[in-house]
């Protein structure tokens, strides 16, 4: 059997990502959150039907609903004579997120219904209409969504506030969330506007007919066909008639006395006949005391409505309460026979339901049913009662094995439904088969880490925690919570996967305020069941809290996960070689919804490489790659630890309501003034012109964090591929304790819009500002509302940059020195910004330019390519300029493209003033200042510039194209010459292509590492432009083969012979050896090594002092038999390529050695980086803390042994949280320098 708990730690051990698989919404989300979507909810109702059930309670109830009365007409007033006021149409029906069965409507409830009703001929629902279910019930609940014909999309039915993963160390990952109301708050009354529900998966029935949207029930992900994600929320259609009974029922009630047998079976048979898409079977009690036994299959809830309702009808109350014999025969029939005898004691075997069936005759039994007219109510007739005492029923076994219904791998959650009314009595004939279960899976409670020592006084190895106190007897029922553990937490099925079943347990009529003791231990016993078995309890004491105890477990289902960015470092001005020890990591948790959540967290980098939380202690935890569950973050308050929950400490939980949140609506540069009012207009949100002023304040009041409650919404939402990045604007030293505080600050990019600017200081959080740029204030409503329907929502999901106009070159902002910040958007648009940072008080709008709109940038694509600084020679002979360098980003068809094809967009290269944003040189294949035809491809990659004679003046850059290319542009260099756009560049041309004499379609998204290298032997020197290739936009493709290459350029101080290019391809280049250096000199333009297929390089290598690091993700499968149930985030491997190799005389001084290692199940890595250390963080920490482990004296310094204090730094090379290497100490950095990497 597979452990559970131990399999959850590697799935949320993810690293960066997301959500949409298919080619129609491509990237790489697809790696992080999988869709189960054609796999029902399963579970299995286990109900009491001992002798207790024939006890009475007294009801407040009216007649059942009738739906071939119309109440409006018949019952126009109530006894007394005064008029009903009917509120409702009896020909329209109309939807809730709300069980009115349940409750009494009130005025509001009344007044929100009206507001929402929809034509009868509208509902589209088949599993509603089938067998007049609908009709009959006058209420249905299931998950709908309506047509809007305006917008021609699937509305989802719900308005979700608040949507949060929290981590349950028994549970693991549990969704909380905050349903509020209706996303359809108007209601639609054309018979166009369909309300269907996902229960019908109905793949083409709209295709003759208004909405031809075929991903309501269908999406393509790869080979495979799943359906589109609806969410799992249940709700309600209601017929106006019966909201009219609804309110005749509240003038016609009467005191009424019923069995608890029969509410049971009343609110039983409610839920099968008002719900749809769930697998649900029905198990029962033996009446002679000797377990229970399957009474209807698991099948789809549609098929079993009559079977189900006529074998509740034939319960009647007799005999014990087997809780713990039941639950066994329960899960041996879910578990089925794996054909495994030491994974599987039980074998799928049918104990207490394989009893031959019999008849057994009862006493005559009558309860007083009525008050008011004295009827009696009778079980059977009057004078004989006979029941059948039947084994399983035979759909459920083989003969005497039972057949799982568990059937596919995605049935991740079944649940048991166990509803009682006592304490256990005879009930124990199971004790040792659920002991053999838990020693053949070696589960030893006494050692077992995930519980506490209180847990330990329930949960033990020979369920001895004693009778309960009950006076049932000893050893009855006491293994049901160790079942219950074990159930939860290991794998219940020989399919591939995990398969759990959460135990949800219904206490029906009790008094949960008794001081009984034998009340008090049986609602304890009962509520240890469900919290050691992953489910709810409830408490139900009449028939409406019996529906909604029965409907909300049987509807119980849940997703999963977890991830990181690569972090940000402050860079200390006071020595270049160094870094602050600040550490900023932007992490986020995916989500099957349309509201990704996200956070900014603060660490410590210490001198020895370790991230390090604000206790001192290491932060992570490197077997898995996740924070350990009991670190502290900075910023998260002192006596609480945020592990590693995305959501909680961090930045989201200071973040405050109204606080300098800014949109600007204009091309004029200014300050950021312009807040979000309900002055803006509802185009800027994408909202009909219609829609009320209450919605779209809604809005307004969600960008701006204000809860409904007036309280400040603490949450970010997903840095998904946004970088954090820190700007230094100098330090100040506290006179008193000599602290040295950075006056930085960092910026974040998230989905939902925000450009987000905190303080740089972990030990004092600060928000300076939020900007949400006028073209992604739309996002705000599809993170509100978690609209699954539309795609995955991008906004600032690109690069960021900025520019130190710094003068007098201290690295500190002075003097009047200007600081501009630039950022792309990634998938969020056609878009780049920059923003004057100068005063982060007062931020101002510097420029925008956008793509697609004509003129200068009409070819700029989607904002990949982050904004690359570069001084060139421009205007007047000698004369310098400062400017940006961009790629022209990306082309959506290349996510589908299998072979090199030209792009309509994003196949250029822009060169721009970074003050004015205006274009002074472009390249591409045509309509550019360069013309290069072969520029066909769309670049995404940095422009990696190179200056190689250390005069500060670009001398030529480097850039990657979607093509497989690399190319090289030489500068004009003659600094006699005017330059301008005509001339600015003196060469061009491709230098290597991935996709000549290669069969394999190779992309570059990403720029190359350039390097200077010179041979010991030969003194000869040369360039090293090292590139991997990878399809980033499906990382979970199986069938590419990737390479990684190093490109040889000697071409260092001059352009090549008359601006001739060499095209090199893969076949020019030596391949690399895995773990073994060449044997002797090998004269090649480059080298090659070429990846498993499905490998791919998804990252810009590092180079750093003779060696190369790259990072490679492969998919756990390929696209041939994609599982769309789970998260494939794969596995990955970080490699060190080192050319300096082997000091060995008779090897090749020059032949890169390569070699990799296995990566923590991360997902795909974050960018490699190289951080540098300093001690300065960890010696103000021990003047705080002496006593910490960290801060004892070495035992070195006892023998006056310690290294140089030079030793006590250096590098660390990290890709998100795992230390790829512990790079070089800092006395090796200056006494010899192999590389300069440029």
């Amino acid at each position: 059997m597979k452990n559970l708990i131990s399999r959850c730690n590697s799935v949320f051990s993810t690293a960066i990502i997301t959500l949409w698989c298919c080619f129609a919404q491509a990237d790489d989300t697809e790696v992080y959150v999988g869709s189960a979507s054609g796999v029902k909810p399963l579970a299995i109702m286990l109900l009491d039907t001992s002798g207790s059930m024939f006890e009475t309670v007294v009801v407040n109830e009216s007649d059942d609903y009738d739906h071939s009365k119309d109440y409006a007409d018949e019952y126009k007033t109530t006894s007394n004579g005064t008029a009903i006021n009917y509120q409702f149409n009896k020909d329209l029906n109309y939807f809730s997120e709300y069980n009115y069965y349940t409750k009494d409507l009130t005025s509001n409830d009344i007044n929100d219904l009206k507001k929402r009703p929809f034509h009868k001929d509208a509902l589209k629902c088949e599993a509603a209409s089938n067998n007049n279910r609908f009709t009959k019930t006058g209420y249905f609940n299931t998950e709908f969504k309506r047509w809007n014909a305006s917008n021609t999309v699937w509305e989802p039915s719900l308005d979700i506030i608040n949507d949060n993963w929290e981590w349950v160390w028994w549970q693991g990952w549990v969704r909380v969330q905050t349903i509020e109301k209706p996303d359809m708050p108007e209601g639609n009354q054309s018979s166009g506007a369909f309300i269907d529900c996902r229960a019908d998966d109905a793949p083409g029935k709209y295709i003759n007919t208004n909405p031809n949207n075929s991903n309501l029930y269908l999406s393509n992900i790869h080979s495979g066909t799943y359906s589109n994600a609806w969410g799992n929320h249940f709700d309600y259609i209601y017929s106006g008639n019966f909201l009219n009974y609804k309110i005749y029922s509240y003038y016609n009630k009467r005191d009424l006395k019923k069995t608890r047998m029969q509410l049971t079976q009343e609110a039983a048979k409610h839920v099968v006949n008002t719900m749809a898409r769930i697998r649900l079977g029905l198990a029962r009690f033996s009446e002679d005391g000797a377990g229970g036994f399957i009474d209807v299959a698991v099948d789809d809830i549609e098929n079993i409505g009559t079977d189900f309702n006529n074998r509740v009808d034939s319960y009647i109350p007799w005999g014990g309460t087997p809780i713990s014999e039941s639950y066994i025969e329960v899960a041996s029939y879910l578990r089925g026979n794996w054909n495994d005898s030491e994974k599987d004691p039980l074998k799928g075997q049918v104990y207490f339901g394989q009893q031959p069936t019999e008849k057994r005759k009862y006493s005559n039994r009558t309860i007083n049913y009525d008050y008011s007219s004295a009827q009696n109510y009778y079980y059977g007739n009057r004078n004989n009662v006979y029941s059948s005492r039947t084994s399983s029923v035979s759909t459920s076994r083989s003969g005497n094995t039972y057949v799982s219904p568990i059937t596919s791998s995605c049935q991740r959650t079944s649940n048991i439904v166990l509803f009682t009314d006592g304490s256990p009595s005879a009930d124990d004939q199971s004790n040792a088969k659920i002991i053999k279960l838990l020693k053949a899976e070696d589960i030893d409670f006494k050692t077992d880490t995930r519980i506490t020592d209180e847990d330990r006084k329930v949960l033990t190895n020979d369920c001895d925690n004693d009778d309960l106190g009950i006076g049932a007897g000893k050893g009855v029922g006491t293994c049901a919570e160790e079942f219950a553990f074990f159930l939860a937490n290991y794998d219940q099925s020989p399919l591939n996967g995990i398969q759990t079943f959460n135990t949800h347990v219904i206490g029906g009529f009790f008094d949960e305020t008794s001081t009984d003791p034998v009340t008090v231990r049986t609602l304890k016993y009962m509520k240890d069941i469900a919290k050691y078995g992953n489910g709810d309890y409830a408490s139900a004491n009449n028939k409406k809290e019996l529906i909604d105890a029965f409907q909300g477990a049987v509807a119980n289902v849940s997703d999963n996960p977890v991830t990181f960015v690569a972090p940000a470092v402050s860079v200390n001005s006071y020595n270049s070689l160094e870094h602050l020890d600040n550490l900023y990591y932007a992490m986020f948790s995916p989500s099957a919804e349309n509201n990704w959540k996200g956070n900014l967290k603060s660490y410590r980098l210490s001198p020895d490489g370790k991230v390090v939380d604000a206790l001192g202690d290491p932060a992570i935890d490197y077997s898995s790659g996740l924070f350990k569950s009991t670190s502290r973050s900075y910023w998260t308050p002192e006596g609480t630890t945020d592990g590693d929950s995305v959501i909680k400490g961090g930045a989201a939980r200071n973040l405050l309501k109204d606080n300098n949140i800014f949109t600007h609506l204009t091309s004029n540069k200014g300050p950021l003034t312009t807040t979000i009012t309900s002055s803006l207009d509802k185009s800027l949100f994408s909202l009909d012109p219609n829609l009320s002023i209450i919605d779209q304040s809604e809005i307004i009041d969600w960008l701006n964090r204000r809860n409904p409650d007036g309280s400040s919404r603490q949450q970010m939402e997903d840095p998904l591929h946004s970088r954090p990045i820190v700007v230094n604007y100098g330090y100040t030293e506290d006179p008193t304790t000599k602290r040295i505080i950075p006056n930085g600050v960092v910026f974040v990019g998230t989905n939902s819009g925000y450009l987000h600017a905190f303080k740089a200081d972990k030990e004092e959080f600060k928000e300076y500002f939020s900007f949400v740029p006028k073209e992604l204030l739309k996002n705000a409503n599809l993170y509100r509302t978690a609209d699954k329907d539309q795609p995955k929502a991008y906004g600032v999901d690109g690069p960021i940059n900025y520019w130190h106009v710094d003068a007098n070159q201290n690295l500190q902002v002075d003097n009047g020195e200007k600081v501009y910040l630039f950022f792309g958007l990634r998938r969020g648009g056609r878009h780049y910004y920059a923003l004057d940072i100068t005063d982060p008080e007062k931020p101002k709008f510097q420029w925008q330019i956008s793509g697609g709109q004509g003129g200068a940038f009409e070819k700029l694509g989607q904002s990949w390519s982050q904004m690359s600084l570069a001084k060139v020679r421009w205007g007047n002979a000698g004369k310098t300029k400062v400017v940006l360098l961009v790629g022209g980003g990306y082309d959506p068809d290349e996510d589908n493209r299998t072979t090199r094809a030209s792009h309509s967009m994003g196949n250029s290269i822009y060169m721009i003033d970074p003050v004015t944003g205006k274009l002074l040189w472009s390249a591409s294949n045509n309509g550019a200042a360069t013309n290069l035809p072969n520029m066909t491809s769309a670049i995404t990659s940095e422009i990696k510039a190179v200056d190689f004679d250390g005069d500060q003046i670009t001398d030529y850059f480097f850039v990657s194209d979607l093509g497989g290319r690399v190319w090289r542009f030489d500068i004009n260099s003659n600094n006699g010459e005017d330059i301008s756009k005509t001339n600015f560049i003196a060469g061009a041309g491709v230098i290597f292509d991935a996709n000549k004499n290669n069969p394999n379609y190779q992309r570059f998204y990403y720029a190359p590492s350039v390097s200077y290298f010179s041979d010991p032997k030969t003194k000869e020197e040369f360039l090293t432009i090292a590139i991997g290739s990878g399809f980033r936009a499906h990382p979970l493709e199986g069938s590419t083969k990737d390479s990684f290459y190093v490109i040889k350029d000697t071409n260092i101080t001059k352009a090549p012979t008359g601006y001739k290019y060499t095209t090199l391809n893969p076949s020019d280049f030596a391949d690399i050896p895995y773990g073994n250096q060449l044997s002797s000199t090998v004269t090649t333009r480059g080298w090659k090594y070429d990846l498993k297929v499905g490998e791919k390089i998804l990252a810009s290598p590092l180079t750093s002092n003779g060696n190369m690091y790259f990072t490679t993700f492969s998919p756990n499968f390929s696209a041939s038999n994609f599982d769309s149930c789970s998260a494939d985030i794969g596995y990955s491997l970080s490699y060190s390529v080192d050319f300096m190799g082997d000091d060995d005389p008779d090897k090749d001084p020059v032949s890169p050695l390569i070699t990799s290692t296995a990566m923590p199940n991360i997902g795909i890595p974050p960018q490699v980086i190289e951080l540098n250390t300093t001690d300065t963080g960890q010696k103000l920490f021990c003047e705080l803390n002496p006593e910490h482990e960290s801060c004892q004296p070495k035992k070195c310094e006892e023998t006056n042994s310690c290294p140089d204090e030079c030793e006590n730094t250096g590098t660390v090379i990290l890709s998100g949280t795992h230390v790829i290497d512990g790079g070089t100490l800092r006395c090796d950095l200056l006494k010899k320098n192999y590389w300069r990497s440029l």
